[in-house]
């Protein structure tokens, strides 16, 4: 009957001991991926891209496709775990890390318009007209600050094409691959780049800082991808 208690007792400690070290054990979250539904839009390729990057280095991959204004607060207010492709040194993005590895795109700004009468030379022929840019570019929001240049801001790029397509602004600056993407796509089809390239630099994936543990896998991974032809335009 001793040994049958003793038993019983080491069986129990041994239950809580595993118990205590599963419990004790991390378990990291899936991941969060937030994507810009104009990028969704013209290049639904972008999920699948990220699928492969991510299951490559065993993490759980969750897409939430959503406008890139609300992307880019959420993701760097850690609501996501890490956002599409984007600009480096963003000011908007302050928590988040860019994986060191160029995708998609060197995208170049220039300035458009419905208006063929209109030239732009240089930032400073910005300041005769009234000019646009996307709520989520943030190369176009620096370049905009560095001139002075007074903007009028806009939420999406569809809205802002529009606008200019319409007249009732003059000039929107914007990267040329994504626009003509759009125009392919029937928007904004009467607009035409009248300036020499405004500024240029490529886009990056992001991680927030609380995962700055997949960076290194990320970076390998994205690289191997890429040269077998994920990550770039297609």
């Amino acid at each position: 009957m001793k040994n049958s208690g003793l038993s019983k007792i080491s069986s129990l400690f041994i239950a809580i001991t595993i118990n205590f070290a599963l419990q004790a054990t991390p378990v990291q979250a899936e991941v969060k991926l937030a994507i810009d539904e104009s990028y969704f839009e013209i290049a639904p390729y972008i999920v699948s891209d990220f699928e492969a990057a991510y299951t490559a280095i065993g993490e759980s991959l969750i897409v939430d496709i959503i406008p890139g204004s609300r992307a880019i607060i959420a993701a760097n207010a850690g609501q996501y775990t890490a956002i599409d492709a984007r600009f480096k040194g963003s000011s908007l993005l302050t928590n988040m890390i860019p994986i060191d590895v160029p995708i998609y795109a060197n995208a170049t700004m220039y300035a458009w318009t419905a208006n063929p009468s209109i030239t732009i030379n240089n930032m400073v022929d910005l300041n005769r007209y009234s000019v646009a840019i996307v709520r989520d570019c943030a190369l176009c929001l620096t370049l905009m600050k560095e001139a002075d240049i007074e903007v009028t801001v806009i939420d999406t790029l569809t809205q802002a094409m529009q606008m200019v397509d319409s007249k009732r602004i003059d000039i929107l600056v914007s990267s040329d691959f994504i626009l003509r993407l759009n125009q392919q796509k029937g928007i904004g089809n009467g607009l035409i780049p009248v300036s020499p390239a405004l500024g240029t630099a490529w886009v990056y994936h992001h991680v927030h800082k609380n995962r700055s543990d997949l960076v290194p896998a990320l970076e390998k991974t994205i690289r191997e991808l890429k040269a077998d032809g994920l990550f770039t335009l297609r």
